[in-house]
């Protein structure tokens, strides 16, 4: 499944300087504010991530960890459960 992006930017772009978004969890030494209540997700795959109901990629990231395997391609539409 693709998706366009409506409006006069394609890219959302974030202060770089102060910005971090971590999917999936984050290492030990992150600053992360205390209302998080879990720090790392275990199972499944993570997909269709958005933001304030936007849909944002996840294919452009700086740096990744503990990857194990990839995702198998699914044939057809995901069920709406």
């Amino acid at each position: 499944m693709s998706t366009v992006a409506r409006g006069t930017r394609a890219v959302f772009n974030w202060d770089q300087q102060n910005t971090v978004v971590y999917v999936g969890g984050f290492p030990p030494d992150a600053k992360i504010q205390s209302a998080v209540l879990y720090g790392s997700f275990d199972g499944g795959e993570i997909e269709d991530v958005t933001l304030n109901d936007i849909p944002i990629g996840l294919w452009n990231f700086k740096e990744a960890t503990a990857l194990t395997d990839g995702a198998v391609e699914r044939c057809g539409e995901k069920s709406s459960e």
